[in-house]
C-alpha cells in the first residue's frame, strides 16, 4: 500500500472511529440516565420498563460498543501492517491498542455498571 493511501485509509478510519465511539457513548449514557430516572424523553416510565431498558437495551448496547471498538481495532492493525512508511505504522498499532484497550474494558467495566444500575432499580422497588 503506498504512503498516500494508507494516510487516506487512517484518516478514513479515524473519523469513522471517532464518530462511533462518540455516538455509542452517547447512547449508553442516554440509556444509563433513562434507568436511573425513570424519564424517556420527557414521559415518566414504570419500574418495569426500566428493568426491560437495563436488562435487554443497555446490555445489547454495551455488547455493539465492544464489537465496533473490536472491529476498528482489527482495521488499524490491517492498515499497520499494510503501511510503508514506519511512523504510520507505528501510529495505526498505537490507534489499534486503544481500540482493543476499549473493547477489552467495557466487559470488565460493564459487570459492575449492571450491579450498580440493578442496585438503582431494587432500592426504586422498595422505596
Amino acid at each position: 500500500m503506498s504512503n498516500f493511501t494508507a494516510l487516506g485509509a487512517m484518516v478514513a478510519l479515524w473519523i469513522a472511529n471517532a464518530f462511533l465511539t462518540v455516538s455509542l457513548d452517547k447512547w449508553v449514557r442516554d440509556l444509563d440516565e433513562s434507568i436511573v430516572t425513570g424519564v424517556i424523553r420527557g414521559v415518566r416510565v414504570s419500574l418495569k420498563h426500566r428493568r426491560r431498558i437495563l436488562q435487554v437495551s443497555f446490555v445489547t448496547t454495551v455488547a455493539a460498543y465492544v464489537v465496533v471498538e473490536g472491529a476498528l481495532a482489527i482495521g488499524w492493525i490491517l492498515i499497520g501492517r499494510n503501511a510503508g512508511v514506519e511512523e504510520l505504522e507505528l501510529l495505526a498499532y498505537l490507534f489499534a491498542f486503544l481500540n482493543a484497550m476499549a473493547a477489552f474494558s467495557w466487559p470488565l467495566t460493564f459487570a459492575f455498571h449492571y450491579r450498580h444500575l440493578a442496585a438503582i432499580l431494587r432500592e426504586a422497588e422498595e422505596g
